[in-house]
């Protein structure tokens, strides 16, 4: 699935185009998984009055097979422990796509995305990045984001996103807005590691006649690297892209 792609009338096409690959090269080939996710979740009504808190921390280690195992390490809802009552929903063995989710840099069959240039940058951790707007289709939902690339390496810093394709139902919630902000770490050797993300969103959940606002925060740490012969997403390139406009 090769990427539409346009550049800004400044830079010449293909400079941007290989920043672009750079960036879809690397996700595709190389994955970090966190060793530990601490991820705080906040639920608040249409006042804005807190009324459900949560804390999560995960353990993410090689499962069987090539598969990733989840842990739970512990549960908290409202400042009381529920570890036991939730280990039984949260404890899995998880391949590396259902962990990393869709991205805009590593489209699957039936996903398509489009991505230019936007003409602006920014220093990010003492890096010069260039910025870029795609929509991304999953076939489920179309998303719109801008990703913040740094300019020598391609490697993404910022990843801001939110699905356009709204309201929709997850399981008895409904979801009218959702929003994502990733941001990520170039280390001293020259990898991207996912540092923490923050979602936002608000649902209504009709069976209980709640409105409201769900704010989480998700923090990474002790990455770790999968590496799998037999990983079946591969690579597409952007060989075969073009450009319009």
């Amino acid at each position: 699935v090769a990427p539409v792609m346009t550049a800004g009338a400044e830079t010449p096409p293909r400079e941007m185009t290989r920043l672009w690959e750079k960036a879809a090269h690397y996700m595709a080939h190389h994955h970090w998984v966190p060793g530990t996710i601490v991820e705080h979740e906040n639920t608040f009504n249409l006042k804005g009055k807190l009324v459900e808190e949560t804390r999560v921390v995960l353990g993410l280690a090689p499962g069987d097979g090539n598969t990733i195992r989840l842990n739970l390490l512990s549960a908290e809802e409202n400042g009381k422990d529920v570890s036991l009552r939730a280990r039984s929903m949260i404890e899995s063995d998880v391949s590396v796509s259902e962990l990393a989710g869709d991205s805009p840099f590593a489209p699957t069959e039936g996903q398509t995305i489009s991505a230019h240039y936007n003409g602006h940058h920014r220093q990010l951790n003492g890096r010069e990045c260039s910025g870029f707007a795609f929509i991304f289709k999953t076939g489920e939902a179309t998303i719109e984001g801008t990703a913040w690339l740094d300019q020598k390496t391609g490697l993404p810093l910022e990843i801001h996103s939110r699905i356009v394709t709204v309201p929709f139902m997850q399981d008895d919630v409904k979801i009218t807005s959702f929003s994502e902000s990733e941001y990520y770490t170039i280390t001293d050797q020259g990898d991207c590691v996912l540092d923490r993300s923050l979602t936002e969103m608000h649902i209504a959940v009709p069976k209980l006649w709640f409105k409201g606002r769900v704010k989480k925060v998700r923090f990474c740490k002790d990455h770790w690297k999968y590496i799998s012969v037999n990983y079946g997403v591969q690579w597409n390139g952007l060989s075969a892209a073009h450009f319009t406009g």
